[in-house]
């Protein structure tokens, strides 16, 4: 089975199946901030070992209209790894989602021994 992990500490992150696209490029994009730094991200339903570093989600230079922005990182190495995104009105569709930075993550295979029970429970 694969899982995409922390590239520093190897904590499983999300799993493959849970990438979707918010946009016609497909479920990896390529995204510039203000301060002009390029993250490739993925953007994926669910993912877990991840701690948002602050509470106030922010709509400034939000990369996608309607959702609020908030930084993740790797719960227990403290890598950035991303943002999590929040829909600020209740229509849109998926409510939240996780953007991963393509260069924060690694593919692996792993025995079933070695993935986390309950992954997204």
């Amino acid at each position: 089975c694969q899982m995409l992990c922390c590239r520093v500490c190897e904590t499983q992150i999300a799993d493959p199946k849970e990438t979707f696209s918010m946009s016609v490029e497909g479920p990896q994009g390529t995204y510039v901030n203000p301060g002009g730094f390029v993250h490739e991200t993925l953007t994926v339903h669910r993912a877990k070992g991840l701690k948002c570093v602050n509470d106030q989600p922010s709509t400034e230079h939000s990369w996608f209209p309607g959702y609020a922005w908030t930084i993740a990182e790797c719960r227990y190495c403290k890598r950035h790894m991303g943002w999590k995104f929040t829909a600020t009105n209740r229509t849109l569709k998926p409510q939240k989602f996780w953007g991963i930075c393509r260069r924060s993550i690694v593919t692996k295979l792993l025995q079933e021994d070695e993935i986390v029970p309950n992954f997204f429970s």
